[in-house]
């Protein structure tokens, strides 16, 4: 019998197509780390909230004075990558290409917001307990927008380098699915650390 003989095929190039491939599941990963670490923080803060003196339970009461605007942001820039999915779906690259861009205004106003936030606030990180845990919560939030920030910068550069189609994609929709994850990741913060604490 004769020994097979394998003919060597080229690598595909161009990478995953869509939500295929090991980039797409990576970021799954990714996600369910990040989701279990902010349930942690936020148990954590909620935990610290309720033990507190009464006297001093209206430290738990936020402002929102900035959290209402910096959550109108997420919501709209939600929306924009929305539309920015349908824009390359459909290979229209220069409506990719203002949404992109609307999207990166978007996260440098929340990041803008999120500083005047932290200014305008009647404790510090080394306040308290609760104090402590608010930066942290909201450190560790505002350091995934930057994080985002930066990965919507390159996706900016690319789409103009013409990097991308209706069929390769994938990095765009990675992109837009972590932007997602990390604008309802603020709209749990902002239910629990800033409404909730007026409801008990």
């Amino acid at each position: 019998m004769a020994d097979a003989v394998l003919e060597p095929r080229p690598l595909p190039v161009g990478g995953a197509i869509g939500r295929t491939g090991v980039g797409w599941w990576g970021l799954l990963c990714f996600l369910a780390t990040e989701a279990s670490l902010f349930g942690y923080l936020i148990f954590s803060y909620t935990y610290i909230a309720v033990q507190i003196d009464p006297a001093a339970a209206a430290q738990a009461r936020l402002s929102f004075t900035f959290a209402l605007p910096m959550t109108i942001v997420v919501i709209a820039s939600s929306a924009v990558l929305y539309l920015a999915e349908r824009a390359i779906a459909a290979n229209r690259k220069g409506q990719l290409l203002v949404a992109l861009v609307v999207v990166l205004a978007f996260s440098i106003t929340f990041v803008a917001l999120e500083a005047f936030e932290w200014k305008s606030l009647r404790f510090t990180l080394t306040s308290n307990a609760l104090g402590s845990a608010y930066f942290v919560t909201t450190g560790t939030h505002l350091a995934h927008f930057v994080l985002g920030i930066v990965a919507t910068v390159f996706a900016i550069v690319w789409v103009v380098l013409g990097y991308f189609d209706a069929v390769h994609k994938s990095p765009l929709l990675i992109l837009f699915d972590y932007w997602h994850f990390v604008h309802a990741v603020w709209g749990v913060i902002f239910i629990a650390l800033y409404i909730v604490p007026y409801l008990g």
